[in-house]
């Protein structure tokens, strides 16, 4: 549960101080023993989880309720730019993954073993791992690994 304290931005429980002060002036110790009348009474009002929304926009409070608004320009490029770094980021582990798997099946071509894997399947999933960010990169689909 989060709570808004005098329209603060919301916190959750564990960050209510371990004591308030009720309207009345008295004071209360022990979080976990709190009545919900009583946090409302020191000024903390139950909020309702933030919204979900859609990789243009950004969730705000406004002091009583969560917004969802559009992001402006400069922001959805920043969000943008970011989103790609973190692909890349998983794209260079998954080809750092399958390098020791090209190492391994040349190993097993040398000594004259059956390689374990597929070549051809290795090149497919190299490929479609290049052409990830060819298309829309706020609905990445990774490729099955071989």
């Amino acid at each position: 549960m989060l709570y808004s304290y005098r329209l603060n931005p919301p916190i959750g429980f564990e960050q209510i101080p371990d004591r308030i002060r009720l309207s009345d002036g008295t004071t209360r110790t022990g979080k976990s023993s709190f009545t919900q009348q009583e946090l409302e009474s020191a000024g903390f009002t139950p909020v309702d989880p933030a919204p979900g929304c859609m990789i243009n926009q950004k969730v705000v409070w406004t002091g009583s309720a969560w917004q969802v608004v559009d992001l402006t320009e400069a922001e959805r490029q920043s969000r943008m730019a970011n989103l790609l770094s973190e692909i890349r980021t998983t794209r260079k582990t998954l080809f750092q993954d399958l390098d020791a798997r090209y190492s391994r099946y040349f190993s097993q071509q040398r000594l004259g073993l059956q390689p374990v894997d597929n070549l051809q399947a290795l090149d497919q999933y190299a490929q479609a791992l290049r052409d990830i960010t060819s298309g829309d990169i706020t609905n990445i689909q990774w490729p099955a690994v071989p």
